[in-house]
């Protein structure tokens, strides 16, 4: 048995599928992709595979998006060279091992306390803004720590 899908030429070139559709994508405008032929047991491999194969020797998505900004001699090959996933929640970024529930606060009271925002009494804050143009409003408003902001809200209520 033979079964017909679809991948982008380059994949073709080279022998190696990473991403395959069953059907023509929708995306496919300058004819990029083409149909092949194959067996099933191939086919059965592309279903199996617990990750895609990378360029970088990886069978592994993770490594490949950890290595895609790196130096060749700082590149890793297994998940587990991996060592810590960050996360963002709010202003706060935890890092913990993958697997791991738990996580380690790493923007904490400490750090967050070193960064002393100047605060800017209300006439600095108005002479400032006259000479804010329009276009860089949004900028000059994101800059402003919350209790500046508060306070140029209040002064135009």
């Amino acid at each position: 048995m033979k079964i017909h899908i679809w991948i982008h030429k380059s994949e073709a070139i080279s022998g190696k599928i990473r991403n395959y559709s069953l059907t023509r994508p929708y995306q496919d405008r300058n004819g990029e992709w083409v149909e092949v032929q194959i067996s099933a047991d191939e086919f059965a491999k592309l279903e199996d595979r617990p990750s895609i194969t990378s360029e970088y020797g990886s069978d592994d998505w993770h490594v490949e998006q950890y290595n895609r900004n790196r130096e060749q001699k700082d590149w890793i090959k297994t998940r587990d060279d991996i060592p810590f996933i960050y996360e963002r929640v709010g202003e706060d970024v935890y890092r913990r091992r993958e697997g791991d529930s738990v996580r380690e606060l790493i923007t904490d009271d400490v750090y967050k306390s070193s960064i002393k925002p100047i605060k800017k009494d209300l006439k600095k804050l108005l002479n400032e803004l006259q000479t804010v143009s329009g276009g860089n409003f949004e900028n000059w408003w994101k800059q402003l720590t919350k209790d500046e902001q508060i306070t140029l809200t209040k002064f135009w209520e």
